[in-house]
Protein backbone atom coordinates (compact mmCIF):
# COMPACT_ATOMS: atom_id res chain seq x y z
CA UNK A 1 0.00 0.00 0.00
CA UNK A 2 2.72 2.29 0.95
CA UNK A 3 4.45 1.97 -2.45
CA UNK A 4 0.83 2.49 -4.22
CA UNK A 5 0.70 6.26 -2.25
CA UNK A 6 4.54 6.28 -3.33
CA UNK A 7 3.84 5.87 -6.72
CA UNK A 8 1.10 8.43 -6.95
CA UNK A 9 2.66 11.07 -5.14
CA UNK A 10 5.36 10.78 -7.80
CA UNK A 11 3.04 10.65 -10.63
CA UNK A 12 1.34 14.06 -9.23
CA UNK A 13 4.82 15.73 -9.08
CA UNK A 14 5.91 14.79 -11.97
CA UNK A 15 2.85 16.44 -13.33
CA UNK A 16 2.98 19.36 -11.53
CA UNK A 17 6.51 19.57 -12.73
CA UNK A 18 5.60 18.95 -16.32
CA UNK A 19 2.58 22.18 -16.57
CA UNK A 20 5.12 24.31 -14.63
CA UNK A 21 7.37 23.84 -17.83
CA UNK A 22 4.40 24.82 -20.23
CA UNK A 23 3.82 27.66 -17.90
CA UNK A 24 6.90 28.96 -18.02
CA UNK A 25 7.38 27.88 -21.99
CA UNK A 26 3.97 29.78 -22.33
CA UNK A 27 4.69 32.66 -20.09
CA UNK A 28 7.83 32.84 -22.24
CA UNK A 29 5.90 33.17 -25.81
CA UNK A 30 3.57 35.60 -24.10
CA UNK A 31 6.31 37.97 -23.61
CA UNK A 32 7.68 36.84 -26.80
CA UNK A 33 3.81 38.64 -28.33
CA UNK A 34 4.26 41.32 -26.07
CA UNK A 35 7.72 41.93 -27.89
CA UNK A 36 9.69 41.75 -24.35
CA UNK A 37 12.36 40.09 -25.86
CA UNK A 38 14.93 40.19 -23.09
CA UNK A 39 12.71 39.02 -20.82
CA UNK A 40 11.18 35.89 -23.15
CA UNK A 41 15.34 35.14 -23.58
CA UNK A 42 15.49 34.88 -19.64
CA UNK A 43 12.77 32.43 -19.91
CA UNK A 44 14.00 30.50 -22.36
CA UNK A 45 17.42 30.36 -20.54
CA UNK A 46 15.80 29.26 -17.50
CA UNK A 47 13.70 26.47 -19.59
CA UNK A 48 17.11 25.27 -21.24
CA UNK A 49 19.12 25.39 -17.70
CA UNK A 50 16.04 22.47 -17.00
CA UNK A 51 16.28 20.85 -20.57
CA UNK A 52 19.60 21.58 -21.44
CA UNK A 53 19.39 18.82 -24.86
CA UNK A 54 16.39 20.63 -26.01
CA UNK A 55 17.08 22.58 -29.06
CA UNK A 56 13.62 24.13 -29.82
CA UNK A 57 14.43 26.24 -26.64
CA UNK A 58 18.27 27.04 -27.20
CA UNK A 59 16.99 28.48 -31.30
CA UNK A 60 14.93 30.62 -28.84
CA UNK A 61 17.37 32.07 -27.13
CA UNK A 62 19.26 32.62 -30.72
CA UNK A 63 16.47 34.14 -32.23
CA UNK A 64 15.98 36.70 -29.21
CA UNK A 65 19.37 37.70 -29.33
CA UNK A 66 19.42 38.54 -32.54
CA UNK A 67 16.60 40.72 -32.18
CA UNK A 68 17.92 42.02 -29.60
CA UNK A 69 20.80 43.07 -32.28
CA UNK A 70 23.18 40.73 -30.06
CA UNK A 71 24.61 39.10 -32.98
CA UNK A 72 27.52 37.70 -31.38
CA UNK A 73 25.45 36.05 -28.96
CA UNK A 74 22.71 34.54 -31.28
CA UNK A 75 25.33 32.98 -33.62
CA UNK A 76 27.31 31.55 -30.46
CA UNK A 77 23.70 30.11 -29.62
CA UNK A 78 22.77 28.98 -32.98
CA UNK A 79 26.34 27.06 -33.33
CA UNK A 80 25.93 24.82 -30.32
CA UNK A 81 22.08 23.65 -31.86
CA UNK A 82 24.15 23.14 -34.99
CA UNK A 83 27.33 21.04 -33.15
CA UNK A 84 24.39 19.20 -32.14
CA UNK A 85 21.98 18.62 -34.88
CA UNK A 86 24.62 20.33 -38.13
CA UNK A 87 20.93 19.91 -40.38
CA UNK A 88 18.50 21.85 -37.88
CA UNK A 89 16.34 24.12 -40.15
CA UNK A 90 15.92 26.39 -38.07
CA UNK A 91 19.09 26.90 -36.97
CA UNK A 92 20.82 27.54 -40.43
CA UNK A 93 17.96 29.89 -41.61
CA UNK A 94 18.69 31.80 -38.34
CA UNK A 95 22.26 32.39 -38.53
CA UNK A 96 21.58 33.49 -42.29
CA UNK A 97 19.61 35.89 -41.22
CA UNK A 98 21.58 37.15 -38.55
CA UNK A 99 24.83 37.52 -41.28
CA UNK A 100 21.93 39.47 -43.19
CA UNK A 101 21.38 41.96 -40.63
CA UNK A 102 25.25 41.97 -40.18
CA UNK A 103 25.66 43.22 -43.78
CA UNK A 104 27.91 39.66 -44.05
CA UNK A 105 25.68 38.52 -47.29
CA UNK A 106 28.33 35.98 -48.97
CA UNK A 107 27.99 33.81 -45.53
CA UNK A 108 23.91 34.56 -45.71
CA UNK A 109 24.07 32.98 -49.30
CA UNK A 110 26.06 29.81 -48.17
CA UNK A 111 23.76 29.64 -45.40
CA UNK A 112 20.46 29.87 -47.34
CA UNK A 113 22.06 27.17 -50.08
CA UNK A 114 22.78 24.96 -47.11
CA UNK A 115 19.24 25.10 -45.55
CA UNK A 116 17.88 24.79 -49.27
CA UNK A 117 18.29 20.76 -48.73
CA UNK A 118 14.78 21.05 -46.57
CA UNK A 119 12.26 21.03 -49.23
CA UNK A 120 9.38 20.45 -46.16
CA UNK A 121 10.66 24.40 -45.31
CA UNK A 122 10.29 26.31 -49.23
CA UNK A 123 8.13 28.85 -47.98
CA UNK A 124 10.19 30.03 -44.90
CA UNK A 125 13.52 29.71 -47.36
CA UNK A 126 11.98 31.34 -50.17
CA UNK A 127 11.17 34.63 -47.77
CA UNK A 128 14.59 34.16 -46.56
CA UNK A 129 15.89 34.18 -50.01
CA UNK A 130 13.88 37.54 -50.82
CA UNK A 131 14.99 39.17 -47.53
CA UNK A 132 19.01 38.10 -48.37
CA UNK A 133 17.69 39.55 -52.55
CA UNK A 134 16.20 42.86 -51.08
CA UNK A 135 18.42 44.01 -48.49
CA UNK A 136 21.56 44.00 -51.29
CA UNK A 137 19.18 45.93 -53.87
CA UNK A 138 19.17 42.49 -56.19
CA UNK A 139 14.91 43.42 -56.54
CA UNK A 140 14.13 41.38 -59.50
CA UNK A 141 15.65 38.56 -57.49
CA UNK A 142 13.53 39.66 -54.53
CA UNK A 143 10.43 39.95 -56.40
CA UNK A 144 11.27 35.88 -57.84
CA UNK A 145 10.76 34.53 -54.20
CA UNK A 146 7.98 36.69 -53.39
CA UNK A 147 6.07 35.13 -56.19
CA UNK A 148 7.25 31.67 -55.46
CA UNK A 149 5.82 32.95 -51.20
CA UNK A 150 2.45 34.10 -53.02
CA UNK A 151 2.34 30.56 -55.42
CA UNK A 152 3.11 28.48 -52.37
CA UNK A 153 0.84 30.17 -49.56
CA UNK A 154 -1.56 32.99 -51.17
CA UNK A 155 -3.08 33.77 -48.04
CA UNK A 156 0.13 34.21 -46.02
CA UNK A 157 -0.07 37.05 -43.06
CA UNK A 158 3.39 38.36 -44.10
CA UNK A 159 2.87 38.95 -47.59
CA UNK A 160 1.51 42.54 -47.43
CA UNK A 161 4.63 43.76 -45.27
CA UNK A 162 6.90 42.02 -48.19
CA UNK A 163 4.93 43.81 -50.40
CA UNK A 164 5.73 46.99 -48.89
CA UNK A 165 9.78 46.60 -49.13
CA UNK A 166 9.48 46.53 -52.73
CA UNK A 167 7.12 49.45 -52.87
CA UNK A 168 8.91 52.47 -54.93
CA UNK A 169 11.97 50.86 -55.74
CA UNK A 170 13.49 51.05 -59.26
CA UNK A 171 16.60 50.22 -60.41
CA UNK A 172 18.47 53.21 -60.38
CA UNK A 173 18.31 55.55 -63.94
CA UNK A 174 21.56 57.60 -65.39
CA UNK A 175 20.93 59.88 -67.79
CA UNK A 176 23.84 61.40 -69.98
CA UNK A 177 23.00 63.94 -72.94
CA UNK A 178 20.39 62.33 -74.93
CA UNK A 179 20.95 58.67 -73.65
CA UNK A 180 19.67 56.87 -70.75
CA UNK A 181 21.15 53.56 -69.49
CA UNK A 182 20.33 51.26 -66.53
CA UNK A 183 23.20 51.39 -63.99
CA UNK A 184 22.52 47.40 -63.64
CA UNK A 185 23.47 46.63 -67.65
CA UNK A 186 26.46 48.87 -67.23
CA UNK A 187 27.67 47.05 -63.73
CA UNK A 188 26.47 43.99 -63.22
CA UNK A 189 28.08 43.00 -60.36
CA UNK A 190 27.51 45.85 -58.01
CA UNK A 191 24.24 44.58 -55.98
CA UNK A 192 22.36 47.78 -55.33
CA UNK A 193 22.00 48.27 -58.99
CA UNK A 194 21.66 44.29 -60.05
CA UNK A 195 17.35 44.14 -59.98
Amino acid sequence: MKRMIWLIVLALSCGVIIQAADVTETAAQQAVAAKHFGEAREMYQQLLRKEPDNLGYQNWVARLSAWLKEYDRALVAYDVTLARQPENFEAILGKAYVRMWQRQFDDAEVLLHQAAQHADQQLAWHIAKFSLYSMQGKLKLARQHLDQVRRLDPQNAELPELEKQLVGRSPLTVQVGFETQRLQYLSPDIPAFNT
